[in-house]
């Protein structure tokens, strides 16, 4: 794929971002980070948006992108939708059904990222997420250990990660999301060695990114191979940072997302949508907005789980 004059070097330090002194402290902490309550986690990253741009609910960050230089020419992408969940807990599984439900009903596939040994994973759950849509990998475990471990070592956990889950929907593993979207130059390389065809841990921009403590983004609002692997950028800021982080509720998220998906196809790139069934939109008031976000979003493009030149 055209990548312009930008040497693979120069890519690959854009996509290793510097941990912040406090990701590497608490990634290093026996245990879970879940050991702290969700409330707080998200207290702390609003914190770090004091008198920051973001704190307006601003989302003006397409500016940021329109003259990136990691910009794509489109090709086969054009007008594409992926739809795409991260299960974080056993709750979270078993409140992905009612969202698997939702897209059904107006015929839409989407990828499931498990990670395979947070939780027990029932092999019921994700058979029936499995049809007619793909279920992929989100690592061994919910944690941070991804951005500090060896090259070797990733490729061990990637490989025994697919490997559980293939075991269980009994179908190809091929997608990749890191957990808390990490990403670096080693994680693409084990990914290709671990037999991955696609990645979406890169974020085009969050207001606050847990990785580095800050806004943070790569620009990028087009698919582009890494390492032999497919990335397939966020290109819309997911649930998490915009419910728990900026403090808004579904009905505003769903108009800021069907307002930059607009802007992000005249701009010539895809729509990347990331939902935790573990959040409000699998609540009761969320699956509302849920339908009309599936809605809005099919009358500009078409839902894929499937990429063309991968």
């Amino acid at each position: 794929m055209h990548r312009g004059a930008q040497p693979m070097e120069g890519l690959l330090a854009r996509l290793s971002p510097r941990p912040s002194m406090f990701f590497r402290v608490a990634s290093c902490v026996p245990g879970s980070y879940r050991l702290v309550p969700e409330r707080l986690r998200a207290m702390c990253l609003r914190y770090l948006l004091r008198g920051k741009l973001a704190r307006t609910r601003e989302l003006n960050f397409l500016r940021c992108i329109e003259e990136t230089s990691l910009r794509e020419p489109v090709g086969p992408y054009k007008a594409t939708c992926i739809m795409t969940h991260d299960i974080e807990t056993r709750r979270g599984l078993v409140r992905a059904l009612r969202l698997k439900l939702v897209e059904e009903k107006y015929d839409i596939s989407s990828i499931w990222f498990v990670p395979s040994r947070e939780f027990r994973l029932d092999r019921r759950i994700l058979g029936r997420l499995a049809e007619g849509a793909e279920v992929g990998s989100h690592g061994l475990r919910h944690d941070g250990r991804i951005m500090f471990l060896s090259e070797d070592r990733l490729v061990e956990r990637f490989r025994e990660s697919r490997s559980h889950i293939e075991s269980l929907v009994e179908k190809p593993v091929r997608w990749f999301r890191a957990p808390l979207l990490q990403h670096h130059a080693r994680m693409f390389r084990a990914l290709a060695r671990a037999g991955y065809e696609y990645d979406s841990s890169v974020p085009t921009w969050e207001p606050v990114h847990p990785v580095v403590g800050r806004a943070y983004g790569v620009n990028l609002i087009s698919p582009m191979r890494v390492c032999g692997v497919l990335e397939v950028p966020l290109t819309l800021p997911q649930d998490h940072q915009m419910l728990h982080v900026l403090g808004l509720g579904p009905k505003e998220t769903v108009k800021i997302w069907l307002k930059v998906a607009n802007k992000l196809i005249r701009m010539g790139g895809i729509i990347t949508v990331l939902i935790h069934p573990d959040y409000e939109f699998a609540g009761q008031r969320g699956l509302e907005w849920y339908r009309i976000l599936i809605k809005g979003l099919a009358d500009i493009g078409e839902f894929v789980i499937t990429l063309r030149g991968a």
